[in-house]
């Protein structure tokens, strides 16, 4: 049996997890995104669907719009999983 573990960010700081995927890949595309801070703490949440995507560049992509919505706020990223 696996165990897996959440780590939360540092005081101050947030932990961006996004996901991306293309149906078909290339497909129909679409990505997400959860900001959370250091109590884990949902502090917003983006969604984003895309026209013609493979699963790497929808992958490439929720990382650029989450970096891009968390530095509109002036969040500081701690990491980006």
């Amino acid at each position: 049996v696996k165990s897996c573990f959440w780590e939360h960010p540092r005081i101050g700081k947030i932990k961006i997890n996004t996901d991306g995927a293309a149906k078909g890949n290339p497909g129909k595309g679409g990505i997400g995104c959860i900001f959370c801070d250091c109590n884990g703490n949902v502090m917003g949440t983006l969604s984003k669907g895309l026209e013609l995507a493979t699963n790497f560049k929808a992958e490439c992509e929720a990382i650029i719009h989450g970096v891009e919505y968390a530095a509109s706020f002036g969040w500081l990223i701690a990491w980006i999983e």
